[in-house]
């Protein structure tokens, strides 16, 4: 029975999880510098130790919103496909370590889903943890605006 590790992070009240091996680090919020007519979930890009990030707002492309901006807001910065992006995200509340067995895979639940990076749901006692794959997580689209950013 293999565990997998996941950091565990909130959107919407709702809690998601992404592999431990994609996630570089964890920030705090801090400014972000505005792109001039760049993708719609992109918020800008920030320097991080002489490199430029792009920001993806993950709760616009989930849920329609803009994020709001508190004490406990994060950037997730993630690795994906030779690049970083950073993801904001409400808060981040920890790791877990979740057996193989708790986890079952969304095509189980959504036959014609819209939303392929939710990939499995995690359970967790009374909890239920949405798992998301970065590689499923952007469109073309989006990995192309990325590399125009950067």
């Amino acid at each position: 029975m293999a565990e997998m590790q996941f950091v565990v992070f909130k959107l919407n009240n709702e809690e998601y999880g992404i592999e431990i091996t994609s996630v570089e680090e964890i920030l705090k919020y801090q400014d972000i510098t505005n792109i001039p007519q760049a993708d719609e979930y992109i918020l800008g890009v920030i320097n991080l130790r002489g490199k430029v990030i792009p920001i993806y707002n993950l709760k616009k492309k989930f849920y329609g919103e803009n994020s709001n901006i508190s004490e406990d807001t994060r950037i997730v910065v993630i690795s994906h496909q030779d690049m970083s992006v950073g993801m904001i995200v409400d808060s981040v509340s920890e790791v877990l370590r979740i057996s193989e067995d708790n986890i079952d895979l969304t095509n189980t639940f959504f036959s014609d889903k819209k939303n392929n990076s939710i990939v499995g749901i995690g359970k967790l006692d009374k909890r239920l943890l949405m798992i998301i794959d970065i590689k499923e997580l952007f469109t073309e689209k989006e990995k192309s605006n990325f590399k125009e950013v950067l």
